[in-house]
């Protein structure tokens, strides 16, 4: 081998045994010998497979006096969790066995099975779910002990693990819904889980297609433009929208101007204010930045996008912040109550220790608060970049995004059999989406009546699946007997029967 070439030679072969653990560095030794020269090298090679990390969970407590998909003192629950495999090789047949040695806590179910787990994808034991009992003694805002043995079944090499972990009882987390207000309005996040209502980050950009705003020489400035539709909130139906230089909308006209942020809701001069990033911003001085509106037509929406303004302190180098309103037309996006419902989006947030974000209603009696300076509800995500909030009167529905890879489906719609069916008191309903769009999956009854909106917004691509309850519309519980659910998006309506049981 002559200096500076190289020579690739047969290829080695080694045996790596079944009980060699997933994550073990393997030592391998090499040798290299010329006539007048030896060489030795260590390589070293980690074992690959699948590998399981719990991923989420989720509480369904129906039947309980406070329902409210939490853990309460005193409550027997049905517990999901999902498990992610972030390993290289697929995870079949996944049997977990949950446990806890926590004096507040029996376990009625321990088994539950999430079947095959490719790599990369999460998996939630909706099929065969784990069943809590909480101590009524338990304290509230308490941290439980569980732990789970997850083992494969029938696989070319055996994995098990043991994760421990926590959950709360009584205890509010980031990922649970916010709210409601005495209103009923309810606030989810992009980071919350599990709900139907749960919003997608997807901005929609008003650069060069959206109308501005024009501010005059001034840092705080309030405009009135009129909406392309009826937007009601908190039960009043408005046509006109007020928007301000400070980071906030309100419905109805005039030009009042509120640049300090306060908690919500508050007594001022400002009714039926939708704060959005409010905080004393527009920068006179640097105006790069500009406000722009836009009707979205074709999605039905109304946009409000504050793009690059800087806060108006001057004091060291401007921090630019750019974020969206988004108002739903309630004809195509119809809630139970009526009210619409409002999106906020987050591309760019650089100072956020002083803003105000949530609603209030026009005599300003009654809101929702999802941060105040930094103080957060304690249910509420964290600002960030990619954040979105839903602000609507929607009571919160379970629906699992299950996979964003559904293989070689990947081109095309499907609407799955629910399973079981027929059912008692839950049902699960999973469809797949090959892109981004808004869907719609409604329950109806043999007349052709509308009995339950499970799904109604925007989705990502990938694999869902929704639980019905076998609650209408209003939260009473139908009876039994044949009934339909549908799968509408664009370009896609596809129909199947189930059967409830009494």
């Amino acid at each position: 081998l002559a200096s500076g070439g190289e020579f690739t030679g047969d290829p080695f072969g080694f045996y790596v045994k079944p009980n060699c653990e997933v994550g073990q560095i393997i030592t391998l030794q090499l040798h290299v010998s010329c006539n007048s020269n030896t060489w030795d090298y260590d390589l070293q090679i980690e074992v690959s497979g699948c590998r399981l990390a719990l991923n989420n969970f989720l509480v369904q407590d129906e039947g309980s006096p406070n329902s409210n998909y939490k853990m309460d003192p005193g409550e027997t629950v049905n517990l999901f969790l999902s498990i992610e495999n972030f390993g290289d090789d697929y995870a079949p047949g996944v049997i977990g066995t949950l446990s806890s040695s926590d004096p507040y806590i029996t376990i009625d179910d321990a088994e539950g099975g999430f079947g095959t787990i490719n790599a990369t994808n999460s998996a939630i034991n909706y099929d065969n779910y784990y069943v809590v009992s909480i101590d009524e003694s338990c304290p509230t805002e308490y941290m439980a002990e569980f732990s789970i043995d997850l083992n494969t079944q029938d696989g070319y090499y055996p994995y098990e693990t043991t994760l421990t972990f926590n959950l709360p009882v009584g205890l509010p987390v980031p990922s649970d819904y916010t709210g409601p207000d005495e209103n009923g309005y309810y606030a989810y996040s992009s980071d919350d889980s599990f709900f139907e209502q749960t919003p997608v980050y997807d901005w929609f950009e008003l650069y060069g297609i959206g109308t501005p705003i024009n501010v005059p020489n001034t840092s705080d400035y309030t405009e009135t433009v009129d909406l392309p539709f009826s937007f009601k909130y908190y039960g009043l139906d408005y046509t006109l929208l007020r928007i301000s230089t400070d980071g906030w909308i309100a419905f109805g006209s005039g030009n009042q101007t509120a640049p300090e942020n306060t908690v919500l809701p508050n007594n001022d001069n400002v009714a039926s204010m939708a704060a959005v990033f409010w905080d004393d911003l527009y920068d006179e001085q640097i105006t790069e930045g500009e406000i722009l509106y836009y009707n979205d037509n074709a999605n039905h929406r109304f946009i409000i996008q504050w793009d690059s303004i800087t806060h108006n302190d001057n004091v060291g180098e401007p921090k630019r912040e750019i974020f969206q309103a988004i108002l739903l037309d309630p004809a195509h996006y119809p809630t139970l109550t009526g009210n619409g419902e409002l999106i906020f989006q987050y591309k760019n947030v650089e100072e956020i220790e002083n803003n105000t974000i949530g609603t209030e209603n026009n005599i300003q009696s009654i809101g929702l608060q999802y941060v105040f300076n930094n103080s957060y509800d304690a249910t509420a995500s964290n600002l960030a970049n990619g954040l979105a909030i839903k602000f609507t009167t929607e009571a919160p529905n379970l629906n699992i995004l299950t996979s964003t890879d559904i293989g070689q489906g990947a081109n095309i719609f499907n609407l799955s059999q629910n399973h079981p069916n027929p059912f008692s008191s839950n049902t699960w309903i999973s469809y797949s989406l090959p892109d981004n769009g808004n869907v719609s999956l409604t329950i109806y009854d043999l007349t052709g009546e509308l009995v339950r909106t499970l799904q109604n917004g925007h989705q990502p691509a990938g694999k869902h699946t929704v639980m019905w309850n076998g609650l209408n519309d209003f939260g009473n519980r139908v009876s039994s007997g044949i009934y339909f659910y549908s799968l509408k998006t664009e370009g896609f309506v596809e129909t199947k029967k189930l059967f409830k049981l009494k």
